[in-house]
């Protein structure tokens, strides 16, 4: 899912941001992943933020389902 947000995410001093689909991890004891993507690629894959590709939509923002190229 992509999601499109005007929010500002506070990440917690332990991790760091990568960007162009490098993936984050913490170094707490709960490890995790996650990846970044450039809003081009977004605009990509949900094409445009097309209304058909809508999933819902809250006080957080809109989700829109896209798939990138690698088939996720």
């Amino acid at each position: 899912m992509v999601t499109q947000s005007q929010q500002n995410v506070a990440l917690p001093p332990s991790q760091s941001i990568a960007t162009n689909g490098d993936t984050v991890s913490s170094h707490n004891a709960m490890e995790y992943e996650s990846k970044y993507f450039s809003l081009e690629i977004i605009r990509e894959v949900t094409k445009d933020f097309d209304i058909i590709d809508l999933l819902g939509k809250d006080v957080f923002g809109s989700v829109y389902k896209g798939q990138l190229q690698d088939g996720t």
